[in-house]
C-alpha cells in the first residue's frame, strides 16, 4: 500500500539526462606521421549498483528472503504463498520499525558512466620497418555505485547500539547497507608503444604504460587490501587515494623470430639431415614487469570503539630495501616508530592505498618447428613454457599494525612454471 512503509514512486527513479555523444578523428600531418584522437561517454547500465541494489528493489528497504523448497521439509514453502510480512514481532503481530540488517536503496539512483578521452601521435620509421606510437589516455568515471553502512555506530564509549546514528529512528536496525552513486574515479595514463613489423624473421612490440588510478569508493570485488572504507561515514572524502588496482608503471615486450637456419632461410645447410634437425625453428617470449600493487596499514585493535580503523601515521613507512620477511617499516608505539595508535575513540590518520606490495615479472616463451611430410601435410612440434623462468609472484605483506606477522609476505599469486608440448597436423 503506498505511503505505508514504502515511497508513493515506488522503484527507483528514472535517470534521463544519459546522453552518450561520441568524437574521434584522425589526421595524416605529413607522410608518416598521423595525429588520432577521440572522447566518448559510455554508461555502465548493467553493472551500476551491484548485486545489492538492482532497480528492481522496492523503497525505502531491500530485504532478501530465503526458502527451504523440497520434499523433506514439513512445511514447504509454495508459491501461492506469496512472501512472508516484513515485519513482525512474532507470528500474529506486525509492527512498523523494521529489525535485523537491511539494505537501504535511494530513490534518485543515477547511472554510472565514464568520459573516456585520448589523444596521440604515430610515427613511421620506413628505414627500420618500425612504427611508434605515444597517446594521452583518460578514463574519467562519474556516479560509480558506493555500498556503505550508514548505521554505523560512531566513536566512543558505551555500546554499539547507543551510538549508531538510526537509533532514534530505527531501534531494530544494526546494519543498514546504503547504496548511492557519489562514488568519483580519474585514470590518466601515458602510453608508448614500439612496434617492428615482421621483417627477416623478426618481428617485436614492446609498450610501456605509466599510470595513476585515483578513487574514493573501494572495488566492488574486494581483495582485502583497502581496509576499512570508508573509515568514517561522516568525513567519506578523506578515503581518496590510489585506486587498489592501480599499477603506475607497466612494461610488457613480445617478439617473433624465425631463426635464419633451414631451406628457404638465410643459411640453407646443405646436408638434409641437419637440415630436418636444426632448420624451421621458431623462437616467441612475452615479457612483462609491472609495479607493485598498493594495500592499506589498519590496527589490529581498533581503539575507536565503532569497527576497523587504522593507524596514526609519522613517516613513510617505506624500507629502502625491504625483504619478503620485512617489507614495510612496522615499528610502533615506540620513539622514533613509523606508527601509534590513535587517541582513545579517534580514528587514526594513516590514509588509504599509501603503501606499495611487490613488482611483478614474468617471462612466457615458446618454441615452433614445423616439420614437413607430405605437399599438403605438415606437422609442427611445440613447446611452450609459462612463466619460463619460474619467477615467484609475491603477494602484498599483512598489513595489520600491532600484529606479530605485519610486513611479512607468506603468499604468492599467478602460477609456478608450467610447461606444455604439443604435436600439430597441418593441411
Amino acid at each position: 500500500m503506498a505511503g505505508v512503509n514504502a515511497d508513493r514512486q515506488v522503484g527507483v527513479q528514472n535517470d534521463g539526462n544519459n546522453w552518450a555523444p561520441r568524437f574521434g578523428f584522425a589526421y595524416q600531418l605529413r607522410r608518416t606521421t598521423v595525429i588520432r584522437g577521440g572522447f566518448g561517454i559510455f554508461y555502465n547500465t548493467q553493472g551500476n549498483g551491484s548485486a545489492l541494489f538492482r532497480l528492481h528493489r522496492q523503497l525505502p528497504f531491500g530485504p532478501s528472503y530465503s526458502a527451504t523448497i523440497d520434499q523433506f521439509s514439513a512445511t514447504p514453502a509454495r508459491v501461492q504463498d506469496g512472501l512472508p510480512p516484513i515485519l513482525r514481532v512474532d507470528a500474529n503481530t506486525l509492527i512498523n520499525n523494521p529489525s535485523g540488517n537491511f539494505n537501504v536503496v535511494p530513490p534518485n539512483y543515477k547511472t554510472g558512466y565514464a568520459q573516456q578521452s585520448n589523444f596521440g601521435i604515430e610515427q613511421e620509421i620506413p628505414q627500420w620497418a618500425m612504427v611508434l606510437k605515444a597517446a594521452y589516455v583518460t578514463n574519467l568515471a562519474r556516479q560509480v555505485d558506493a555500498n556503505f553502512n550508514i548505521n554505523t555506530p560512531d566513536p566512543g564509549p558505551g555500546t554499539p547500539l547507543s551510538r549508531r546514528p538510526l537509533r532514534n529512528i530505527l531501534p531494530g536496525v544494526v546494519n543498514a547497507t546504503y547504496g548511492d552513486t557519489t562514488g568519483v574515479a580519474n585514470y590518466h595514463s601515458l602510453q608508448i608503444t614500439a612496434e617492428r613489423r615482421f621483417a627477416r624473421g623478426l618481428g617485436w612490440l614492446g609498450a610501456y604504460t605509466w599510470s595513476h588510478s585515483i578513487d574514493n569508493v573501494p572495488t566492488q570485488q574486494g581483495g582485502g587490501s583497502e581496509g576499512p572504507v570508508p573509515q568514517d561515514i561522516r568525513y567519506r572524502f578523506l578515503d581518496r587515494g590510489s585506486s587498489s588496482f592501480d599499477i603506475r608503471h607497466r612494461t610488457s615486450q613480445s617478439f617473433i623470430y624465425d631463426l635464419p637456419f633451414g631451406k628457404g632461410r638465410r643459411v640453407n645447410l646443405s646436408n638434409s639431415f641437419v637440415n630436418a634437425i636444426f632448420g624451421g625453428w621458431q623462437v616467441n617470449g612475452i615479457f612483462t614487469w609491472q609495479s607493485g600493487l598498493p594495500f592499506t596499514p589498519v590496527l589490529a585493535t581498533s581503539v575507536s570503539n565503532s569497527g576497523a580503523s587504522r593507524p596514526n601515521r609519522f613517516t613513510t613507512g617505506e624500507l629502502s630495501n625491504p625483504t619478503i620477511a620485512h617489507w614495510f617499516d612496522t615499528s610502533f608505539n615506540v620513539s622514533g616508530s613509523a606508527w601509534a595508535t590513535p587517541l582513545q575513540y579517534t580514528y587514526g590518520n594513516g590514509g588509504r592505498n599509501i603503501l606499495r606490495g611487490p613488482h611483478r615479472t614474468n617471462l612466457d616463451a615458446s618454441i615452433f618447428k614445423e616439420i614437413p611430410i607430405a605437399e599438403r601435410y605438415r606437422v609442427q612440434f611445440r613447446g611452450e613454457f609459462f612463466n619460463a623462468l619460474n619467477h615467484p609472484q609475491f603477494d602484498l605483506p599483512n598489513a595489520t599494525i600491532g600484529s606479530a606477522a605485519a610486513g611479512i609476505i607468506s603468499s604468492t599469486v599467478g602460477s609456478p612454471r608450467d610447461i606444455q608440448l604439443s604435436l600439430r597436423l597441418m593441411f
